[in-house]
């Protein structure tokens, strides 16, 4: 439960922001193909992938670190099983794809292994409470399910997020999947902060497959 709160609490973080590095990834034609487990997510040509060590770069700010902490912070994340292997965006920051992974391996022989059906269920319940407690509300067209896409088993989560004014404003949409891979649940999060940015957002989880 420790490492599925730690997801969480990664997944907001990276939401909220405009947004090791793995050599186990390959960036070509606007894929990004992750080498281990021969899967890849397409993203549009004109989005900027970012990769390595640039994409740790990039999270220093939302983790508290400075600069000179660089290598305490990717330390923490790898203590906390977490792997982050690509980050892609549009030009104006509208909308973003982050691809990482959790290693679920218990921590002790006593406790017990989460399966991937109640991380997924975790992670979803857990962000859509989150938005409710700072203020937010979702749309009605919230779900999640199991599913299969591009020929992988998972699990499919999606929410809009709302203003509670009497108007409602749109701030974000939200859509993640979940698969497994061994010991690993693998995440490939998009979010969007136009909603006329919907479709080609959600384009992005569409077009996961196994290679």
């Amino acid at each position: 439960m420790k490492k599925i709160l730690m997801s969480i609490f990664c997944a907001a973080s990276l939401l909220l922001a405009a947004c090791s590095g793995n050599s186990a990834v390959t960036v070509q034609d606007g894929n990004v193909i992750l080498d281990d487990i021969s899967v890849s997510v397409t993203v549009p040509d004109e989005w900027a992938v970012t990769v390595g060590k640039d994409l740790y770069e990039e999270m220093l700010p939302l983790s508290g670190y400075s600069y000179s902490d660089f290598d305490e912070m990717t330390e923490y994340y790898e203590e906390q099983g977490f792997t982050y292997y690509a980050r892609a965006c549009n030009s104006n920051n509208t909308m973003q794809v982050v691809i990482s992974s959790q290693d679920i391996t218990p921590e002790s022989a006593e406790d017990e292994q989460v399966t991937l059906a109640d991380y997924a269920r975790s992670v979803h319940d857990s962000t859509i409470f989150d938005y409710f407690a700072s203020g937010y509300k979702t749309g009605g067209d919230s779900s999640f399910s199991e599913t299969n896409i591009g020929g992988i088993d998972g699990y499919l989560s999606y929410f809009e997020v709302y203003t509670k004014d009497e108007e409602p404003e749109f701030t974000l949409g939200f859509s993640e999947f979940f698969f497994q891979r061994d010991e690993l649940i693998y995440t490939v999060q998009i979010c969007y902060f136009d909603k006329e940015a919907k479709e080609e957002a959600l384009s992005v989880i569409d077009s996961i497959a196994s290679e």
